[in-house]
């Protein structure tokens, strides 16, 4: 695994996450540097999603001619969100991403980073930073063939020449992004109001059995049970989940291991207590995982540090299973929806929603909104938010046998937001919102 002597939480490892530091990149490249401006690329996302491109390997699509470049306006088209989520749903950006992209071709890497190029284009012109985030990890998977000591690889002169291109653009972009971020108002939050009024209702009425599913070792789960216990909802059964055999974790040192956060004050967040008086059922795998809530009766399960859930288990409850995300719903389904609000200038927003086989779909029951200050205590608060929601849904159901009423959200039309790649979380951290102490001045 290559690491670059870059500083600070997210160091370069490029064999593992497909990651590159642009300084190095122009340094090694600067020979080759010609300057070009982006380009749209018209036909070359539905080429690309006809082929299916995001599967190594992959049928390279015929050349676009120079005259049909399309300079200037470059909005993402359906096929252009349609590929987008197809590449970042692939296994090939699973560290380690030199294993899965082991058998990038030169020809089809010069592919990859015109669609790079392209999807730059788009992101300019649309200030779609999803299009940004994907080039990265276009590039950065180019660029792992063109320093992986492979000659044919290394030196391909088109291939050198379309990195030359890309690795301009995304220094420019860069650029721009670092301005946009040091101009966002940390002050933009929307006071707002919850969707649901989230009091705890009067006792007399049919209750609801309250199971808990969480993910094994997870903290939140116990800060939960905790909460629980202090604010007498009664739990009937706790089921700690442990991912069945060949499903995979990501390595602790990749960037890609956790959601980014400003950098946080430890001292904020004491570790959670421990919570006394529950034994969890140990459950490998979502068959298990299934009977044991069966087993249980459950007419509500919380789910606390959870993947998705598979319809077979989402069946075994009366009520169904609740989930609090931590983005404004629908706008922030998908993953790291605090790092992509800010870098759009978004407030923070947890949802309390009903789980579903689908990425954050479900009904919504509540939402709040999380200033963005102090930075240093951000974290500790989107996640104790994220816990208040799900335990007054529990009180709820304790209370009244059922939940309040639910608001359905769009069948479609509703973005997706994908994992952060690390260049964009050291640019977030070199932003005013990676600052340890208050408001920048």
């Amino acid at each position: 695994m290559t690491t670059s002597t870059t500083v600070g939480r997210f160091p370069v490892h490029s064999a593992l996450d497909g990651d590159f530091c642009l300084p190095q990149v122009a340094a090694e490249l600067a020979a080759d540097a010609t300057g070009s401006g982006a380009r749209h690329m018209p036909d070359l996302a539905s080429a690309l999603l006809a082929a299916t491109a995001w599967r190594l390997p992959f049928t390279t699509p015929p050349d676009i001619p120079a005259s049909d470049l399309t300079p200037g306006h470059a909005p993402p088209t359906g096929d252009d969100v349609r590929l987008l989520h197809a590449f970042e749903t692939s296994a090939l950006w699973r560290p380690p991403v030199a294993e899965a992209v082991a058998g990038l071709t030169p020809t089809e890497a010069i592919t990859w980073l015109r669609l790079a190029e392209h999807w730059l284009a788009v992101h300019a012109n649309s200030g779609d930073a999803r299009f940004l985030n994907a080039a990265c990890k276009l590039f950065g998977a180019a660029w792992i063939r063109l320093t992986s000591g492979n000659a044919a690889a290394g030196g391909d002169p088109q291939l050198r020449t379309q990195a030359v291109v890309v690795a301009g653009l995304l220094q420019q972009a860069t650029h721009h992004l670092v301005q946009q971020l040091r101009n966002h108002a940390l002050t933009k939050e929307d006071p707002g109001s919850s969707t649901w009024a989230l009091t705890r209702p009067a006792t007399g009425r049919r209750g609801g059995r309250i199971a808990v599913l969480h993910g094994h070792g997870s903290a939140g789960a116990m800060r939960f049970l905790h909460m629980a216990r202090q604010h007498g909802v009664p739990i009937a059964h706790v089921v700690s989940f442990t991912p069945g055999h060949g499903a995979g974790h990501t390595a602790a040192e990749s960037a890609y291991a956790s959601a980014w956060y400003p950098p946080a004050d430890d001292s904020i967040a004491p570790p959670p207590p421990p919570a006394a008086g529950f034994t969890p059922v140990e459950v490998h795998g979502w068959d298990a995982t299934a009977q044991a809530l069966t087993a249980a009766a459950a007419d509500l399960v919380v789910l606390v540090g959870m993947p998705i859930v598979p319809e077979p288990v989402l069946a075994a409850a009366r009520i169904g299973f609740i989930n609090a995300h931590n983005g404004s719903l629908p706008d922030y389904r998908g993953m790291d929806a605090v790092g992509w609000a800010l870098i759009n200038g978004d407030p923070v927003v947890c949802t309390l929603h009903l789980a579903a086989t689908q990425v954050d779909a479900g009904a919504v029951l509540a939402s709040a909104v999380v200033p963005a200050t102090p930075l240093a205590s951000l974290k500790d608060r989107v996640k104790q938010l994220q816990l208040e929601l799900l335990l007054q849904a529990a009180q709820h159901v304790t209370s009244t046998g059922q939940l309040p009423p639910a608001t359905a959200q769009p069948a479609d039309g509703a973005r997706q937001f994908y994992r952060l790649h690390p260049h964009l979380k050291r640019t977030l951290d070199q932003s005013p919102y990676g600052a340890t102490e208050g408001r920048p001045t």
